[in-house]
């Protein structure tokens, strides 16, 4: 079993997100994506560990968030998107529950994809691209996702890691 450890550092201070009317939370934020290993062998699973940062100096406060990790293969045709959702609350102590970040403070969270796509088959071995997401709901004062404006902030960077037989 070959398991290449490697830090993918891909820190983003642009913001893929669209602002509803004035500066909207979402434009505080960067993520990163960063997988544990950069090759897996076909069968084992994948961790990849998302990390967001409040990119101003600034507090921001948020009605919820969470995250979802998207694997697409090297034409950009999606393959798995997680699903790190949690209704209607995370779990205490959770940092999803986090609705408050300090200037310059992160957070990092993290899922493991099991090599399979969104039909739950064995993906074939070959290079894939990894992406982190942040599912945002910027409005402090309305925290139910359901009734509102979902933002999310991809990393543009994806990380690109490779499955080997």
């Amino acid at each position: 079993m070959r398991h290449l450890i490697a830090s993918v550092s891909m820190l983003v201070l642009g913001v893929a997100a669209v602002a509803c009317g004035s500066a909207s939370p979402a434009d505080s934020f960067s993520v990163e994506t960063r997988p544990e290993s950069l090759e897996v062998d076909s069968g084992e699973a994948l961790r990849v560990y998302v990390t967001v940062s409040n990119e101003t100096a600034d507090m921001v406060r948020i009605g919820r968030w969470s995250f979802e990790v998207e694997v697409s293969d090297m034409s950009g045709s999606k393959v798995w998107r997680s699903t790190a959702w949690t209704f209607p609350r995370p779990r205490a102590g959770s940092v999803l529950n986090k609705t408050e970040f300090a200037g310059g403070e992160t957070a990092e969270v993290s899922t493991a994809w099991l090599l399979r796509d969104q039909d739950n088959r064995p993906v074939q071995p070959g290079p894939y691209k990894v992406t982190g997401v942040m599912i945002l709901c910027p409005d402090p004062d309305n925290p139910e996702y359901s009734t509102c404006d979902i933002q999310e902030i991809a990393d543009p960077t994806p990380a690109e890691i490779t499955v080997v037989q």
